[in-house]
């Protein structure tokens, strides 16, 4: 009996519509190219005119990306006539049958994502290439959304299986719907499992280093996240034997794929902002007695766990600082010590940047600002993002002065990461942030939280 499920195909957007060549193509995950006959493309453009009217003449493209669903019998139609590679043959009739609709979910970058409900033996038929990852812990607190990412990805990702060594917490996880039916191992079965390319490793912060130094001495890339342990020494030794042996390190700071910080990173690089003068950065959260007491067992405590998410974008727009000046407060002495209200300004030739941290903000306010000698961007608040845009003059599309900024959002938080890993891990390209990146923000997160640099 087969069983339903439901698979996102993908393909560039050239590749759906080739005008030069004469016909039109679809890419599959296997890499297989589809190519549609003379006769189908006839019978598509009759289908495509109907469900058009049907749809009161929908523009072709939605806010300039997504795809109408009128067009989803042309692109069924695409597959229908795609011969079947590499000798695998399968009922094209069942397969229409099992189609039940398509709808554009999902468009990063320069690939187009579309969701297809149909049996599960059809995509084990035509994807065969997905990346094998695996995921050791459950204690981060990003832990769950990543494993339940992955496990969305499946056109790209095959889960392997999931590692928690403490079995009290594996045995409660076990019972929560984002693991269910989860492939329960022990570290040395997943490290050694066959075809394994990366590791999302998702402990306890403690814990992360360590554990990711595991995998890479295994041959892995690894997913880490953040911050990245209390150790700088650690975290070299770890870059060093990434670097040494040609795997990928990529950081889980959880803005470096969010809309509205791809579009700041577009005018920095294209000098739309001119010479920056100014950067600033807030990001708070109301934080339980339960949390308190998990983040308060660093001596950086917010700025440590939750800073550290805004100083990799500062980073990634200055560069490392020239020093740090900090302002500390512990505003519930008589109930813990947690630094839970803290100010960093950092020191650069030609700006100053501030970040804040408070966990004891009720409002939980986020946003990040960078102000130019030609102009600013202003992301308030972070998620989902809203982006203010002003220039000095007019420049492209963009008018004097300040206007909003339409974003296109993701599905979820964790998609863009593990999109653009893919990307790396196939060799497509190299990760934007690489060691020497991540070592700086690990050092000016560990300054700006008064912790010790070993």
């Amino acid at each position: 009996m087969m069983s339903a499920g439901k698979q996102r195909w993908w393909g560039s957007e050239s590749g759906l519509r080739d005008e030069t060549a004469g016909a039109l193509q679809t890419s599959v995950p296997s890499g297989e190219i589809c190519t549609v006959t003379p006769r189908a493309v006839v019978a598509a453009l009759v289908v495509i005119a109907a469900s058009v009217l049907w749809d009161e003449w929908m523009p072709y493209y939605v806010k300039g990306s997504n795809i109408s669903r009128s067009h989803f019998p042309f692109l069924l139609l695409a597959v229908l006539n795609a011969p079947a590679d590499r000798g695998t043959a399968f009922d094209r009739k069942g397969l229409a049958a099992a189609v039940e609709r398509k709808e554009i979910a999902y468009r990063s970058s320069d690939k187009l994502f579309w969701e297809i409900n149909a049996p599960e033996e059809v995509f084990s038929i035509m994807d065969t290439n997905r990346i094998r990852i695996g995921q050791i812990g459950t204690k981060h607190a990003h832990a769950t959304g990543k494993f339940q990412t992955m496990r969305e990805l499946n056109q790209l990702y095959e889960v392997v299986g999931i590692v928690e060594a403490d079995e009290k917490r594996q045995n409660e996880m076990a019972a929560h719907p984002a693991y269910e039916e989860a492939n329960w191992l022990t570290e040395d079965q997943l490290l050694s499992t066959e075809g394994l390319k990366v590791v999302a490793v998702e402990t306890d912060v403690g814990e992360l280093v360590s554990t990711a130094q595991h995998c890479l001495e295994a041959g892995l890339h690894v997913h880490l996240d953040k911050p990245a342990g209390p150790s700088m020494s650690a975290l070299r030794r770890l870059h060093a034997t990434a670097d040494k042996a040609g795997l990928t390190i990529q950081m889980g700071y959880m803005f470096r794929y969010n809309p509205g910080f791809e579009f700041l990173f577009k005018a920095v690089d294209n000098g739309w902002l001119g010479s920056i003068t100014e950067l600033n950065g807030m990001i708070g959260k109301l934080a339980s007695d339960s949390v308190r007491i998990e983040i308060g067992q660093f001596p950086g405590g917010g700025m440590f766990e939750l800073g550290c998410h805004i100083i990799d974008q500062m980073v990634t727009v200055l560069g490392p600082p020239q020093g740090v000046d900090t302002f500390t407060y512990r505003s519930r002495p008589d109930k813990d010590s947690l630094a839970d209200n803290q100010l960093a300004v950092f020191r650069y030739p030609t700006a100053a940047a501030t970040i804040r941290s408070n966990h004891i903000d009720p409002h939980g306010r986020r946003k990040f600002e960078v102000i130019g000698e030609n102009g600013a961007v202003v992301i308030d608040p972070l998620e989902p993002p809203e982006l203010q845009f002003s220039l000095d003059k007019p420049l492209s599309e963009f008018r004097e002065g300040y206007q909003t900024v339409e974003l296109e959002m993701l599905d979820g938080r964790y998609h863009g990461d593990f999109f653009d890993l893919a990307k790396v891990i196939q060799g497509e390209k190299e990760l934007r942030w690489n060691s020497a990146h991540d070592l700086a923000v690990h050092e000016a997160i560990l300054r700006a939280s008064e912790m010790d640099i070993d």
